[in-house]
């Protein structure tokens, strides 16, 4: 379209039909809601903007054409808004008419400011389908972050779909079924409400998961459901805000499933049935003759008669507006939550369900009649959709918080435990030991010095020390001046030390004297000696911290090759404590071992737990071996342990024999039942051990399990457990969809204990942290796990590459990227093998392709220069190339062993013909993945296909390998539908060819 020309287009019949509509219904209305701010001024220019590509939401009529206008939509606050979204979709603000008068649009956009700043994007259904607004909406949000708009000037109609399919409609027989959610009276007596449900996960099937949830709901034996289709499918280049939409009439038995109200929803649009929805070329120039008043006293007329009878001509409808990404429809000051449809019922309109699904949510919300006891009812049908997509049971809580420490604070903690047992021992080593009141003299200092030094609330101060009582007070001595502390390993490299350093912003860092001459603290970052910070002062240090101020960051690795700094808040780390002590039974007699790095979160349940009621912290200052596992384990008073699996081991190995352990926490790794069994034989049958599994994101420990050689399955892990006190967990299929008892699915964290977030990582933030339908945030750690039958949760490994090997969390990635520094590595790659050598091992395997030779052992200390130790690969094999499958991934099983002895066997594939080569090409093609793994698997929906992927594949098929494909196909595919394997599909392009034509095909 040139740029001088108007943007024209004729209306269709059903445009026609629905102007004859009253004026204050058939409205589309797009909701956007999310948080920061909306300058009106911006808002009113993006919106005159985005008219320039979507010129639909300007037009006026002119006789019967639309015409564009060239007037932008009206942009009207609503002032007070409350941000309570129930009353919002039921504004009376929202049921202005959209009459068009003197010559503006039939289009707005309604602004509440607020907490919540929410759009209201409304449209005349004449105008724009819900599609058609959606495309809209994005244009006006692309404006606002000025980005060059995408036209939407496309005239398809519904009559070049019929000429382009050759086919003349055939509408079914009309027919009328009871009402069962609507009222009795006359549509201009009749006022409308919309309710809202928000759902977890994207649902595949969801229309047929919907439709089954109704039905089931219902008494009568059949409901008659209709189903909008957006014909854009048969036009997928076009881009319009166009009504362009057809229906489905589907009659749905109560005894029909789900699965079976999907095969039907497929078959049907595997026949383009939703095109018998249009008018034919008689009926819509019949429509179009007739004045607009005729329309809509006919309408009205049709309308009351139904009504007075108690009638409809569907039960319901059901309208699935697609998937959104919320990004689209976000600039740098307003992100949004949620985007949802609340449409308005228009005359012979049936209760309608409108469907919008967001990133890993969904949005449902049903337009009816508002009528008392019909909303009642309405509320109940939608609480049953929500049962039946995200069960109840889905969803695991420990329970609200202990009060005392959800509004605590490390400092508030310590300072209570110093005023109950002043004169306890609070920390010792083999030569040294401080009393609670000594350690709180040393803590007040450190505090003081720090603020003297320039430190504040809310800066971060580095600890590079190993454990004692120096570090111990130095922590606690951040913590009281405000600040976070963020400790560091000893043993990491120096390159490494500094990067996080610099990545924290850190402004001071306190450095063990041993290592004050190492260049691992950055410029800019001053460097105080442990030993020199004051231990005694006459200063009170009186810094007034919250429970949301940051009290620590933890770093760990990171997929990228760049390790993310995880922020903790003191309520996080104080609800932590508080379930601990409770559950694990902590008191003033407890003495914690210490002898795990202070740079990780789990060790942490060794210092907060004992100091805050009252206990004792060993601390193993050098090197744990035998000799000081044994003087710690039976000298030294210790009756409580925080282990991973791999510190049993090595108590194991060295043969160390306790007496008076009471209590064994292990965490970190998996725990095996025989790992369990033998903590209960060496320490003891009155020894309590627990299964405590978390991640540093969530404080720590997060699920909890008492170990019990009766109950739990020697031949599985010991089971994780149930969330503890202030934590739920639910459980999410790849959609986020929460999966039942007994399935796998990833571990959503959420409660007290859930971080910040990534220092500085907004973009991982944004991947990791999200907000469930019921406006939890959430984690998405990757950890998969299923619940078993008495609600406890057994851990089933991980969705991605990360691993943990002696109870550290590894990214492979990131030691690749370590190796790749290096000047003849032109690409690595690192996998995990684990091997049974007594017990199980598990080490970290690198595989290189070089520019030039270079010993392997060189790759290793270059490795080493860069990474922790527990990062660096035990072995590195050097390979002119990758294998790799047909769409270029690296094929990682035919990677070498690195251990020849154990390779397997070489796998042996059954030939396949050539037809089932080529259907196999195209599911390759259509999910973007190997054939190999089409081949292997040979199960569609299994491969990650859906609806719409199914859909294109049998096209594909139909048009590649089938001769003369027509009626036949359409019944063949009915059973391909049903059960989409390979074997199924082959088999129907040999039935649809014959012998002699499937020949041909080869031959041709």
């Amino acid at each position: 379209m040139a740029v001088s020309e108007v943007f024209t287009r004729p209306i269709s019949p059903l445009e026609w039909m629905r102007l004859a509509s009253p004026p204050d219904s058939m409205a589309i209305q797009i909701v956007v809601e999310g948080a920061g701010s909306l300058d009106v001024e911006r808002l009113r220019h993006a919106v005159a903007v985005a008219g320039d590509a979507c010129p639909g939401a300007r037009l006026v009529r002119r006789g019967r054409r639309w015409v564009d206008s060239g007037i932008a939509p009206e942009v009207r606050v609503v002032a007070g808004h409350a941000a309570d979204v129930p009353d919002l979709i039921n504004s009376p603000a929202l049921a202005r008419p959209l009459r068009g008068d003197r010559g503006r649009p039939m289009t707005e956009v309604v602004l509440f400011p607020g907490p919540t700043p929410t759009m209201v994007f409304r449209t005349h259904h004449a105008l724009m389908d819900g599609r058609g607004a959606l495309t809209w909406v994005a244009e006006v949000f692309a404006a606002l972050r000025g980005e060059q708009g995408r036209p939407a000037v496309d005239a398809v109609t519904e009559a070049d779909l019929l000429a382009q399919a050759g086919v003349e409609p055939q509408p079914p027989a009309r027919r009328f079924v009871d009402v069962v959610l609507e009222s009795r009276a006359a549509a201009s007596r009749r006022t409308g409400v919309r309710l809202r449900r928000s759902v977890t996960g994207n649902h595949p099937a969801l229309v047929a998961k919907i439709t089954e949830a109704l039905v089931r709901q219902h008494d009568a034996d059949e409901l008659i459901c209709l189903i909008p289709v957006d014909l854009r499918r048969h036009r997928p280049q076009a881009r319009l805000t166009a009504n362009l939409s057809g229906g489905l009439t589907l009659p749905i038995s109560a005894s029909m499933t789900w699965q079976q109200i999907h095969q039907r929803l497929l078959l049907a649009l595997s026949r383009n049935e939703e095109l018998a929805s249009l008018p034919t070329s008689k009926a819509a120039a019949s429509i179009l003759r007739l004045p607009l008043g005729l329309h809509r006293a006919t309408g009205q007329l049709a309308d009351a008669t139904l009504s007075r009878r108690g009638q409809a001509p569907w039960h319901f409808a059901i309208t699935h507006l697609g998937q959104v990404e919320l990004a689209e429809f976000s600039t740098a000051d307003f992100q949004a939550r949620t985007v949802y449809s609340a449409p308005w019922r228009g005359l012979l309109v049936p209760p309608t369900i409108s469907i919008i699904e967001c990133d890993r949510h969904t949005e449902i919300v049903l337009s009816m009649d508002d009528d008392p006891a019909l909303t009642a009812r309405g509320e109940q049908l939608l609480d049953g959709i929500v049962d039946r997509l995200a069960p109840p049971e889905s969803r695991l809580s420990g329970g609200t918080p202990d009060p005392r420490y959800e509004q605590g604070t490390l400092v508030s903690l310590f300072r209570a435990a110093v005023a109950a047992h002043p004169d306890s021992i609070a920390l010792s080593t083999d030569d040294s030991e401080v009393t609670f009141a000594e350690l709180d003299l040393r803590v007040t200092a450190v505090a003081a010095e720090l603020r003297r030094r320039g430190v504040r609330t809310g800066d971060v101060v580095g600890v590079l020390a190993g454990r004692s009582i120096a570090a111990i007070a130095a922590i606690f001595g951040i913590l009281r001046a405000g600040a976070a502390f963020l400790p560091l390993d000893t043993e990491h490299p120096d390159a490494r030390l500094a990067s996080v350093l610099t990545a924290a912003a850190a402004r001071v860092c306190v450095v063990e004297r041993a290592h004050a001459g190492r260049p691992a603290v950055p410029a800019g970052c001053a460097a105080l000696v442990l030993e020199d910070l004051p231990t005694t002062t006459e200063e009170t240090v009186e810094i007034a911290v919250a429970p949301e101020d940051l009290a620590a960051v933890f770093y760990t690795s990171g997929s990228t090759g760049r390790p993310k700094g995880v922020e903790l808040e003191h309520r996080n780390l104080a609800g932590y404590a508080g379930w601990a002590i409770e559950a694990l039974g902590i008191d003033a007699d407890c003495c914690f071992a210490m002898f795990s790095s202070l740079a990780y979160v789990g060790p942490y349940t060794a210092v907060f737990l004992p100091l805050f009621a009252g206990g004792r912290i060993e601390l193993a200052t050098g090197e744990p071996n035998h000799v000081t596992l044994r003087r710690l384990l039976r000298e030294r008073g210790v009756n409580c342990l925080k282990v991973t699996p791999s510190h049993l081991e090595l108590i194991n190995r060295l043969d160390v024999r306790a007496e008076g352990i009471r209590l064994v926490v292990f965490g970190g790794e998996r725990l095996r039942s025989s790992v369990a069994a033998r903590a209960q034989e060496i320490f003891g049958p009155e020894c309590r051990i627990f299964n405590a599994d978390g991640l540093t994101e969530m404080s720590g420990g997060c699920t909890l399990h008492r170990y019990d050689p009766d109950l739990d399955d020697p031949a599985r892990s010991v089971p994780i457990g149930r969330p503890v006190r202030g934590t739920v967990i639910t459980l999410h299929d790849p959609n986020g969809v929460a999966v039942p008892e007994g399935e796998v699915g990833e571990m959503y964290f959420a409660g007290i204990q859930l971080c910040r977030g990534y220092h500085d990582r907004p973009e991982l933030n944004k991947e990791r942290f999200v907000q469930l339908a019921d406006g939890t945030r959430a984690y998405r750690s990757g950890d998969l796990a299923r619940m078993l039958p008495g609600g406890e949760l057994e851990h089933m490994g991980r969705i991605d590459d990360q691993i943990k090997i002696l109870g550290h969390r590894i990214e492979p990635t990131e030691v690749a990227g370590a190796l790749e520094k290096h000047d003849a590595v032109v690409q690595a790659l690192v996998v995990p093998h684990t091997r049974d050598t007594g017990h199980e091992q598990t080490t970290l395997c690198g595989y290189v392709v070089l520019s030039r030779p270079v010993p392997s052992a060189e790759l290793i200390a270059h490795a080493a220069s860069l990474l922790p130790r527990h990062l660096v690969p035990s072995v590195v094999l050097t390979m002119a190339e990758f294998p790799r499958i047909a769409n270029g991934k690296i094929d990682v099983k035919a990677l070498p062993d690195p251990y020849p002895a154990r390779a397997d066997a070489e796998r042996q594939t059954e030939p396949l013909d050539d037809i089932a080569t080529q259907v196999a090409r195209i599911w390759a093609d259509t999910l973007g993945i190997g054939i190999a793994e089409v081949i292997r698997q040979g199960d569609f929906n299994l491969l990650g296909g859906d609806s719409i992927s199914l859909l294109a594949m049998l096209a594909s098929v139909s048009r590649e390998l089938v001769r003369d494909a027509g009626t036949d196909f359409v019944g063949a595919s009915e059973k391909v539908i049903g059960n989409p394997t390979l074997d199924q599909v082959v088999e129907m392009v040999h039935e649809l060819n014959g012998p002699t034509r499937s020949a041909e095909h080869r031959a041709g």
